[in-house]
């Protein structure tokens, strides 16, 4: 299960990225936007779009590397998606 990763880089990481959980049982409209057909999905969105994604189990340094790929893409908060884009999503 990667929710404790997910919140292990979150805690380790305060403010530098947003994370947004969603159970795409409670949340099928967002499954079915972004297409997400297996769990666990990863999406890494920066500047309103999906630049990448992952499906599976995946490990922390992975997760972390491709954070930090996007930090120079966004270099700002996101101002294209915010919680209200994502009904029934958590920060």
């Amino acid at each position: 299960m990667l929710t404790p990763t997910i919140d292990d880089i979150e805690a380790e990481n305060p403010g530098k990225y947003e994370v947004v959980k969603c159970n795409v049982d409670d949340c099928e409209d967002i499954a079915e936007r972004f297409n997400i057909r297996s769990i666990p999905t990863l999406l890494y969105i920066a500047k309103g779009e999906v630049v990448d994604r992952t499906v599976g189990v995946v490990s922390k340094g992975d997760i972390v590397g491709r954070l930090e790929n996007l930090v120079p893409i966004t270099e700002a908060k996101d101002e294209n998606i915010d919680e209200g884009d994502l009904p029934g999503a958590r920060a």
